[in-house]
C-alpha cells in the first residue's frame, strides 16, 4: 500500500517497491518505512532515522519532547477476537497505580480501531513512554515508541500461537527499534494435554481439534484473565524498578514449565527460550564453562 494499489496477492508474492521500480510521486512525501525510492532491495531505515522520518510525516509530538503518556490498547474491537476479560477494572488498576507511581505522566485508554487515521495512531505511539496491550499485532506499534520506552505485553489469549514461537516475537521487534520489552505471561496461556479421563470431553472445545485444555476453561483460548493487583503491584512495580533478570526470569520459568502440549509438533519450541540471551538458569551457577555461564547476561539496552 506504501507504493501503489495492488491486490492482496500480488502484495504477498513480491515486495511492493521492489515491483514497481519507483515510488509515485504523489506518495514520496508520505513514506518512512524505505531508504532509497529507486532501490532494488528494499532495506529498513535505522530505528532513529525510522522515527524521525515517520514522525516528521504525521507531525509528531516527540521530536523534541519527552515521552508524557502510559498508553493501554482497549482490545474492544480487535479483529483476531483476543480479549481481556475484566478489562475495565484492570485499566482501572492500572490507572491509580501508574498515577501514584508516576503522577508526572498522563493515562490513555485507546481503542485504536477509534482512531481517525493511522496518522493520529503514530502520534500517540510518539509520546508514549509505556505502551501496555494485550498480545497481538498491535504491538508492532513499538517502532514508532522513543528510544528507550517500554512495551509491556500481556501474553495470554494466544489461540495457539505459542506453536510458532510468538512468546518471543515482540520482544525482538521491540529491540530493533531500541525500545524495552517486558513480557507478562497470564497464567491460563498455555494449554496442557488432557488426562485421559478428560480426553473425550475435550476434543470438542472450541478452536481445539487436537483435545487440549485450559485449566481456566474454554475461553482461555481468545481470552485472557489476570489478577489487576498482581499484575500492578507485583509486575509492573518490578517493571518501575527496572528489575529485568527478574521479569525476564519469571517469563521464561512459565515457558519451561508449560511445554508445548504437543507431542511431534514444533518440537523446537519444546522448551522454549529467547533466542537473544538465554537467562541463567541454576546450573549455570556452578558451571565451569565460561561461555555457558556468560549465557546469564542481558542485552545491554537492559543493564
Amino acid at each position: 500500500p506504501l507504493c501503489a494499489p495492488m491486490k492482496r496477492a500480488d502484495a504477498l508474492a513480491v515486495p511492493v517497491c521492489a515491483r514497481l521500480g519507483k515510488v509515485p510521486q504523489h506518495l514520496r512525501s508520505r513514506l518512512a518505512l524505505i531508504t532509497h525510492a529507486h532501490a532494488k532491495k528494499v532495506e529498513p531505515l535505522p530505528p532513529d532515522e525510522f522515527r524521525r522520518v515517520a514522525w516528521t510525516s504525521v507531525g509528531a509530538y516527540g521530536l523534541d519532547q519527552p515521552p508524557d503518556t502510559v498508553t493501554f490498547l482497549a482490545t474492544g474491537h480487535n479483529a483476531n477476537s483476543r480479549h481481556l476479560d475484566g478489562e475495565k477494572e484492570l485499566v482501572g488498576a492500572v490507572r491509580s497505580f501508574m498515577a501514584m507511581k508516576q503522577p508526572h505522566l498522563r493515562f490513555a485508554y485507546v481503542d485504536l480501531a477509534n482512531l481517525s487515521s493511522y496518522a493520529d495512531e503514530v502520534r500517540l505511539m510518539s509520546r508514549t513512554a509505556v505502551l501496555i496491550s494485550l498480545f497481538s499485532s498491535s504491538l508492532h506499534n513499538c517502532r514508532f515508541l522513543p528510544a528507550g520506552s517500554v512495551a509491556v505485553e500481556i501474553h495470554g489469549a494466544l489461540k495457539n500461537d505459542y506453536d510458532y514461537g510468538a512468546h518471543w516475537l515482540y520482544f525482538r521487534t521491540c529491540a530493533r527499534a531500541g525500545v524495552l520489552w517486558a513480557p507478562y505471561a497470564v497464567p491460563s496461556a498455555m494449554p496442557r494435554r488432557p488426562t485421559p479421563a478428560e480426553q473425550a470431553r475435550a476434543s470438542g472445545l472450541p478452536g481445539h481439534s487436537t483435545g487440549l485444555v485450559y485449566d481456566d476453561g474454554p475461553r482461555a483460548y481468545n481470552h485472557a484473565r489476570l489478577d489487576p493487583a498482581h499484575f500492578t503491584t507485583h509486575f509492573l512495580l518490578k517493571v518501575m524498578r527496572k528489575e529485568w533478570e527478574v521479569i525476564f526470569s519469571e517469563y521464561e520459568a512459565y515457558f519451561h514449565d508449560h511445554p508445548n502440549p504437543r507431542p511431534g509438533e514444533s518440537n523446537r519450541w519444546q522448551r522454549p527460550r529467547l533466542p537473544e540471551f538465554a537467562l541463567r538458569r541454576r546450573k549455570y551457577a556452578t558451571d565451569s564453562d565460561e561461555s555457558t555461564r556468560n549465557q546469564g547476561n542481558l542485552p545491554p539496552m537492559y543493564t
